[in-house]
């Protein structure tokens, strides 16, 4: 069985039930994975300005969380590693990586899960610096974008 985390712009695909999003999470709980949730997205999950007017993605984002198999901390160990993360991806590119971007990586790296997430532009470059086992489901960004307007 394998750890999974989801990154959050999943889970908000999810909830506005885009395909690949669905299939994404699907396809985990039906092979078993272990879904990992950071405490960090449980802030992100719910900082949407719209789960105060709307009380139906209140309670989807909190059946997120809910459901997840084990909500992750952050420990020592995990401060250690997104603060590696930051320092080689500022190293390498010249740009800082957001420090909740780098707290799910290092979660995600310290608990050996895959991280399913569409955000290329930060978590793709891991793969080689810090061996980020990141896959994004997201089949074309152009009919997300569609999908979203």
């Amino acid at each position: 069985m394998s750890n999974v985390l989801f990154d959050t712009n999943i889970y908000l695909y999810h909830y506005r039930k885009y395909p690949d999003a669905v299939a994404a999470i699907n396809t985990a709980l039906n092979e078993g994975a272990v879904i990992l949730l950071s405490v960090i997205q449980i802030s992100e999950l719910l900082s949407t300005t719209a789960v105060d007017r709307d009380d139906a993605m209140r309670t989807d984002m909190e059946t997120y969380i809910s459901l997840v198999h084990r909500i992750i901390d952050v420990s020592e160990g995990i401060a250690r590693k997104a603060a590696e993360i930051r320092r080689v991806w500022k190293t390498r590119t010249g740009k800082n990586l957001k420090l909740p971007d780098a707290l799910i990586a290092a979660t995600a790296v310290h608990h050996a899960a895959v991280l399913i997430g569409n955000n290329d532009k930060d978590f793709a470059p891991l793969r080689e610096l810090i061996g980020l086992d990141y896959r994004n489901p997201i089949s074309s960004q152009a009919e997300l974008r569609q999908f979203l307007s």
